[in-house]
């Protein structure tokens, strides 16, 4: 499997014509000051399978690391692959806290 976008944003949630609908697309977080807490974001994904990979309960688990790729959060689930089409992921990060500001 391979993740074919990755990205982080305000809202997003897949249409069901299967479009995938990103609000308030972000590249940096901007804080006055550390430990900051961002009280919504959601990151996407876009992964494409091929088809020995199809079948449910895949599990998936995303790691938020530092600039030292130290672990400040981890979110974990599971995915049904259903062929080789490309698959979306719209996973909540709630109350995500960022502890010092980095990379």
């Amino acid at each position: 499997m391979d993740v074919t976008l990755a990205l982080l944003c305000d809202s997003a949630h897949i249409a069901a014509d299967g479009k995938l609908n990103v609000i308030g697309r972000f590249d940096e977080i901007a804080a006055p000051a550390f430990p900051a807490q961002r009280p919504r974001a959601c990151l996407v994904l876009r992964l494409g399978a091929e088809p020995a990979e199809a079948g449910p309960q895949h599990p998936i688990s995303v790691r938020l690391l530092n600039a030292d790729r130290y672990p400040i959060g981890e979110v974990c689930g599971s995915l049904d692959i259903a062929g080789s089409a490309p698959l979306h992921a719209v996973v909540p990060l709630p109350a995500l806290t960022l502890p010092e500001p980095g990379d």
